[in-house]
């Protein structure tokens, strides 16, 4: 079946005479992005039902990256081809200008290419077995061929040297190292901002905050390192939002509660059985319940969600559910799928059998054996 035809509005946004002229700079960036983002995802979903590729990535830097049976590749917003490439197995999006071609090769040697398809990079002749695609900072995650671990700048040259046990770039001169089993914060010239004594790091908040296991105790902890808080847990999960503490029981199993980046508990242990990642201010938790109906005796679950002070802002009333994303979160009951938004409202109704997160404004869903793609009105925009 043909494709709905896609009618691109553009609605001019209204701008309060109070803001500053920087201030209406941020935000219609902001407007524009996430607009840009739609149409772009909704020309990428056109061109993967008029293709039928088996893989279109998002569009970036102009370019979508496809697979097929036989080949890799990427092509422009119109629909033609830039780059097809018949002697590799993936290509992975752009960045910097940029992307990562995996060849058909007993150990995939991978390459780096340019827009214009010109290898420009080859990892396995320069002694790597393994290259990630370049981060918003500038950085490629690379391996050598005994393990150790580094990283590469889009100048191909090394930032640190290959030694390291784990490598991660957190800022263009701020990174997280493991070396010898124990982690730190160092800086672009190899100088420690963060002693290297951390048993692990779990996660960054966006102030910098960072949550860490030391002699046993986990812990929050400033940018230079400082202890703030401790946890009484024995493990540790930041959501996003809140942070997820376990405590193993002696009887088996593990109890959960619920942080603050504060240090406060704001959900106690054994309320709730387990949790997912914070988005747009609410937690999806979900508990164990005994199935009192059933001649068996077994465990049924109910989701919902809590707000960032850990009331439960949307009882626990589904069968399954999924944290928000793009201010909706597609929810189970009586067997069916369908979208509520953050004050618990269904917006999409809860009938589709199947049914996809949102991104950049869509997703897929399946009605009656029938797939199709919807927008965030439920409205249908392809149905296959």
């Amino acid at each position: 079946m043909m494709p709905k035809k896609l009618t691109l509005i553009f609605l001019p946004v209204l701008l309060i005479a109070y803001f500053s002229c920087s201030e209406r700079q941020k935000i219609e960036s902001k407007v524009y992005k996430v607009e840009s983002n739609k149409i772009f995802e909704a020309k990428r979903l056109l061109l993967q039902d008029r293709y039928q590729f088996k893989m279109l990535y998002e569009f970036s830097e102009g370019l979508a990256c496809f697979e097929t049976d036989s080949s890799v590749g990427a092509i422009d917003s119109s629909g033609k081809f830039i780059l097809e490439f018949n002697y590799a197995r993936a290509l992975s999006p752009f960045s910097k200008g940029l992307a990562v071609l995996t060849h058909k090769h007993p150990e995939e040697r991978r390459s780096f290419v340019n827009l214009s398809g010109k290898i420009v990079f080859n990892a396995w002749e320069n002694g790597l077995l393994y290259i990630d695609p370049f981060d918003e900072f500038g950085y490629s995650f690379v391996t050598d061929k005994k393990g150790n671990r580094g990283l590469l700048d889009t100048n191909f040259k090394l930032v640190f040297p290959l030694k390291y046990e784990f490598i991660y770039s957190l800022h263009f001169n701020r990174f997280l190292l493991t070396k010898d089993y124990k982690s730190g914060i160092a800086d672009r010239n190899g100088k420690w901002l963060v002693a290297p004594r951390f048993d692990e790091i779990e996660a960054f908040t966006v102030d910098k905050k960072m949550f860490a296991k030391e002699n046993e105790q986990w812990g929050i902890y400033d940018s230079t390192g400082k202890i703030l808080h401790t946890y009484d847990c024995d493990g540790i999960l930041y959501t996003g939002g809140l942070i997820m503490l376990n405590k193993w029981k002696q009887s088996g199993g593990s109890d959960m509660a619920l942080a603050d980046t504060a240090g406060n508990i704001v959900v106690p242990y054994g309320r709730y059985d387990e949790c997912s990642s914070s988005h747009d201010g609410l937690t999806l938790v979900y508990k164990r319940y005994e199935d009192n109906g059933s001649v068996l005796t077994k465990k049924i679950l109910r989701f919902g969600y809590v707000d960032l002070k850990g009331n439960e802002r949307i009882p626990l009333q589904y069968e399954d559910g999924y944290s928000f994303q793009e201010g909706l979160a597609k929810v189970k009951k009586n067997g069916k799928w369908g979208y509520i938004d953050t004050t618990g409202k269904v917006v999409i109704p809860i009938k589709y059998n199947k049914a996809g997160l949102f991104y950049n404004g869509y997703t897929t869903v399946e009605l009656d054996g029938k797939p199709a793609v919807i927008d965030q009105k439920g409205e249908v925009f392809i149905q296959y």
